[in-house]
Formats: C-alpha cells, sequence, structure tokens
C-alpha cells in the first residue's frame, strides 16, 4: 500500500486521504514514514480555502459548534509546535486562555510569545507526539470533550448560546 500511495501525486494522495475519519488516517500512517508524513499534513486536519475539495477532519468534526470559529485548541500544550504557529494563532490562543498581555499584544518578539504560551499551559492541557498543529488540536478537543468540569475563565469569558424549543399541546 505505501508504494501505490506514494508513487502517485501527492496532491491526488492527499485527497484520497481526505475521505478517512481521524482513525482510519491514523492506521494508514502506521504504512510508512513517507504515509505518515502525508497523514498529517495540516491540509487534511484543517479546511482550506485554496483546497475547497478536501474533507478536512477539524471541519467536519466541528460542524455542530455554530457559534465557535474554527480556530487551534487553547487547552494543547503547544511547547513542541509553537515553531509551527503563526503570530496571529499565537496571540489567539493567548486571548482564549484569558492572558491579560500588557499593552499591545502586537509588540511582541516571537520568543516573548513562545514564553507567554508555555507560562500559560493550563494544567489540564493535554500534550502528544504530534507534528501538524491541527492534528494535536483535533486530538486535544476530543479528549476536551470528555472533560467533566469548566473553569472559571471559560466560564465567565465565552459568549454562551442556548436554544429552546416550545411544545405547544
Amino acid at each position: 500500500m505505501s508504494d501505490a500511495l506514494t508513487a502517485i501525486p501527492t496532491e491526488l494522495t492527499l485527497r484520497v486521504l481526505s475521505f478517512l475519519s481521524a482513525e482510519q488516517l491514523a492506521k494508514v500512517a502506521e504504512v510508512s514514514r513517507a504515509v505518515r508524513v502525508l497523514a498529517n499534513e495540516d491540509l487534511l486536519w484543517k479546511w482550506n480555502v485554496r483546497h475547497l475539495s478536501y474533507q478536512a477532519l477539524c471541519r467536519r468534526r466541528w460542524a455542530s459548534k455554530k457559534h465557535q470559529q474554527l480556530t487551534l485548541h487553547p487547552f494543547c500544550d503547544w511547547a513542541r509546535l509553537s515553531s509551527k504557529l503563526t503570530d496571529e494563532e499565537c496571540h489567539d490562543i493567548l486571548a482564549r486562555r484569558g492572558v491579560d498581555v500588557p499593552g499591545a499584544t502586537a509588540g511582541l518578539t516571537r520568543d516573548e510569545l513562545e514564553r507567554l504560551l508555555a507560562a500559560s499551559t493550563p494544567k489540564h492541557a493535554c500534550s502528544g507526539e504530534w507534528s501538524s498543529k491541527w492534528k494535536a488540536s483535533y486530538v486535544v478537543a476530543e479528549m476536551d470533550a470528555a472533560r467533566t468540569f469548566i473553569t472559571e475563565h471559560e466560564l465567565v469569558s465565552y459568549d454562551w448560546y442556548g436554544e429552546m424549543t416550545l411544545r405547544c399541546h
């Protein structure tokens, strides 16, 4: 299978892999190092405007979260992947963690951003051997979905939405 997947053009291989579930993608990644690199491609985990045909896992899995933007999960320990984060993603994660940075965060150096990310990592943050930031975010979101507590910051800082259905008899 490894030879078949690596023998065809990368774009076509990614297109085929985009139809797999996270579990299936994890199993296929065990075939070879070359396939693992492709299975960890961020394009498969996050929907990309330039590649509308890909069935990105994060986009599919989080489709029911109507009031939440598709952003990297704040409860991930980003230490191993901080070099792959853009400054904008760092700022977003810090904001979602409730980090109050004096002055404009836009003036921070990259080293300062990474130190703030490390210092603000929640105690219940998840870490792993991920090589893709969107794969890491997907895995952490799945783990976080089973969490049975909410932090004070989450309670007071999120916009909460509710829906009510009225039934008339």
